[in-house]
C-alpha cells in the first residue's frame, strides 16, 4: 500500500522487501524507537539494502556507518 503524506509517498508492506522469507517479528523486535516510533535497526537496513542490491543501495551501503 502506498500512502501520500505532506512529506511525500510512504510504502507500507506486510513483508520485508527483498527478504520476504524473514520474520516481521524479528524486524520489530530489534526496532529502534525514537519519538515513540519504531524504525528498522541499522543492521536490518544494511541487510535489506544488501539483499535488494540496487545501484542506490550499493551507494547507501558505502555511506552507512558500520554500527
Amino acid at each position: 500500500m502506498m500512502l501520500g503524506t505532506d512529506l511525500g509517498f510512504l510504502d507500507l508492506f506486510d513483508f520485508i522487501p527483498s527478504l520476504p522469507g524473514e520474520s516481521l517479528d524479528d524486524l520489530f523486535t530489534s526496532a529502534v524507537v525514537r519519538a515513540a516510533r519504531p524504525f528498522a535497526s541499522l543492521s536490518w537496513v544494511r541487510r535489506m539494502k544488501q539483499a535488494a542490491d540496487r545501484p542506490q543501495d550499493r551507494i547507501d551501503l558505502e555511506n552507512l556507518p558500520e554500527s
